[in-house]
């Protein structure tokens, strides 16, 4: 009855639920007693498995393509419908339609939010962010993009460049909204980078629901263009800052869409 592609643990728990609301009359309402026969249970537990093995199925494929740095718990989120098995048999229907949305909406937003997909590399210097450009000015000798992490954007960011990772630094701070003028007084980590181009710098800034930034390398590593390189969780905003070169054009303005590893922020001719 259960399905076999079930993992143990969810195969005895199914059984229990399934035992308990075919044996005993004392837990379930008398009008579901009634309409509960032994092979309405037999029909509602293959519809129930069917799901489960789906929703195993979905957990492999989720696995590898949710962000490194992700809560570990996370991938566990995709069962989290299964509790719509005893609320359905002991409670009924109407119970059933208000509890699924309630455990499936927050599951499909937090398995959403921690994706990480693959990208296709771009040319030039590339976006190291998904989001909106806040900011682009030249300062310096230097340009400064600044990019906005909206909600739905994928928080995984990746090196603008190839080149050497110099230096990582953590700096404590505040938690401010991301697109206001006292962001970059947030808690960040500033990544250094030694490029073809001079010292590129990278801030990744948290926000106000943003509370911890996950780095996935080390300094002294080599880093290619496109790879990834951290994580924002809840996320918000990032900083770049690279030399200001004759070999180096704007190719975006303030307002405009980018995504990470495959947007060309910055078009390089010839240095």
């Amino acid at each position: 009855m259960i399905a076999p592609a079930t993992p143990p643990p969810i195969q005895k728990w199914l059984l229990a639920a399934f035992t308990m609301a075919s044996t005993s009359s004392a837990v379930i309402s008398p009008s579901l007693t009634t309409s509960l026969t032994p092979s309405k249970l037999y029909s509602l537990s293959i519809l129930f498995t069917s799901s489960n093995r789906y929703l195993f199925y979905l957990y492999k494929q989720l696995a590898p393509v949710l962000a490194q740095g992700r809560p570990k718990w996370l991938p566990l989120a995709a069962f989290l419908p299964l509790l719509t098995i005893p609320i359905y048999l002991f409670q009924g229907l109407w119970a059933l339609a208000a509890a699924l949305p309630l455990l499936a909406l927050p599951c499909a937003l937090l398995l959403f939010f921690f994706r990480d997909p693959n990208r296709q590399i771009g040319e030039g210097v590339v976006s190291p962010a998904d989001g909106r450009v806040l900011e682009v000015r030249k300062e310096g000798g230097r340009i400064h993009i600044s990019i906005y992490m909206g909600p739905l954007d994928v928080h995984v960011n990746r090196s603008p460049v190839e080149g050497i990772i110099t230096e990582i630094r953590h700096i404590e701070g505040g938690h401010r909204l991301a697109f206001s003028k006292d962001s970059p007084l947030n808690e960040r980590v500033v990544w250094t980078i030694e490029s073809p181009f001079g010292v590129v710098e990278l801030v990744q800034i948290a926000g106000a629901f943003a509370r911890r930034i996950v780095p996935y390398r080390k300094e002294g590593e080599r880093v290619l263009k496109g790879e990834r390189i951290g994580l924002i969780r809840f996320g918000s905003r990032v900083d770049l800052s690279v030399p200001d070169l004759p070999c180096l054009s704007l190719s975006v303005k303030k307002g405009e869409r980018v995504w990470a590893a495959t947007t060309t922020l910055l078009e390089v001719g010839e240095c």
